[in-house]
């Protein structure tokens, strides 16, 4: 389970919310979301079939408060996405062969550290 908070704008300014969200495999396609410390869970993205064999982690960019989903396993399965509206939309960063597996990453000011997992 990934627990954080994310900042989301709110009129002239960004409020802070907790959240948590399972980004193990339960059914492998689902992200869940409890925006209510665990006591309600709900669907905030599916992916289409076909598209993914399971999601590999959900990480939190210290820097920009943006939630970023990495999935897997075989060439064309391999994303690497962010979501700056708690999966209301996901913006494919990189999609795939193996040089986009990647399960964990370190957040920089201005950049991103992965390593492959395959």
């Amino acid at each position: 389970i990934f627990e954080g908070y994310i900042s989301r704008p709110t009129g002239g300014s960004m409020k802070r919310e907790k959240i948590l969200l399972i980004d193990k495999c339960l059914d492998c396609k689902n992200v869940y979301a409890s925006f209510n410390t665990g006591k309600d869970w709900e669907v905030v993205y599916t992916f289409l079939p076909n598209t993914i064999r399971h999601i590999h982690g959900i990480h939190l960019d210290p820097y920009t408060g943006f939630l970023w989903i990495t999935t897997g396993d075989e060439n064309g399965e391999c994303i690497i996405a962010q979501t700056k509206d708690k999966f209301k939309t996901l913006e494919i960063v990189a999609l795939g062969n193996q040089e986009y597996r990647a399960c964990n990453l370190l957040f920089l000011k201005n950049i991103i550290i992965y390593s492959a997992h395959s």
